[in-house]
């Protein structure tokens, strides 16, 4: 009797469709889902509260920013009025309550300004020391040149100097170092050191174009200290 076609086939393994392997996934994921179900609704819960306090920072942040700058604004009067003591009081006041706000570094200058018109040189220096260490920004060379010149009115001149020659190795524009660089050889001058005014005047010196209309009033200077200092200097 002849045998059946199929009956010398061997049963080989065949490779799973890719639509077998896709329910495969489905089927464990779901079963791996029904026993973690807890775990994925803290993970959820957690993930939600962290969004939703995310999206309240923010909010904050930028309610607090707002009345930071428009209570900087109410203080300004007071600044220009010229009254030191009453400038101090409302500025310490705001820059407690907005410390981490942007207004608050430009209060902070506003700050040592006051603090210098009053004749309180060290609370200028407390008010913008932190700020005069970061010159990449606009503020912390405004707030360095005040540093400096606080340092200057408690007679701590050699700070000063330093403070200056800070600002004139790193600061970004030219018109900064050259006015860094003369405060600190006035200093020096003033200090019977005209030696070291003369090697801050030439620094000047090198950073102005030839052309410079302030070219000559810098070589005046340097020449004078010049005069004054020890042979071979």
């Amino acid at each position: 009797m002849a045998r059946h076609p199929t009956a010398h086939r061997i049963p080989r393994d065949v490779p799973p469709s890719s639509d077998d392997v896709f329910v495969e996934r489905v089927l464990e994921t779901s079963a791996w889902a029904k026993e973690n179900s807890r775990l994925l609704v803290v993970a959820g819960s957690v993930i939600l509260l962290l969004l939703l306090g995310f999206l309240y920072y923010r909010s904050y942040s930028t309610r607090l920013r707002n009345t930071a700058e428009a209570q900087l604004s109410a203080i300004r009067p007071t600044v220009a009025s010229g009254n030191a003591a009453l400038a101090v009081r409302d500025l310490d006041a705001f820059v407690a309550r907005f410390g981490n706000t942007p207004a608050a570094r430009e209060a902070r200058l506003l700050l040592a300004e006051a603090h210098l018109n009053a004749g309180q040189p060290q609370p200028a220096i407390e008010a913008v020391r932190d700020m005069a260490g970061d010159l990449d920004n606009p503020l912390g060379v405004s707030a360095a040149f005040l540093l400096a010149g606080a340092y200057e009115a408690s007679a701590q001149p050699d700070q000063a100097v330093e403070a200056y020659t800070r600002i004139a190795d790193d600061a970004t524009h030219d018109f900064q170092k050259v006015r860094a660089l003369d405060a600190a050889a006035r200093i020096r001058y003033e200090q019977g050191n005209p030696g070291a005014a003369v090697q801050l005047y030439d620094r000047i010196l090198n950073i102005l174009p030839s052309d410079d209309p302030e070219r000559p009033v810098y070589q005046l200077r340097r020449g004078e200290a010049s005069a004054r200092a020890p042979a071979g200097t």
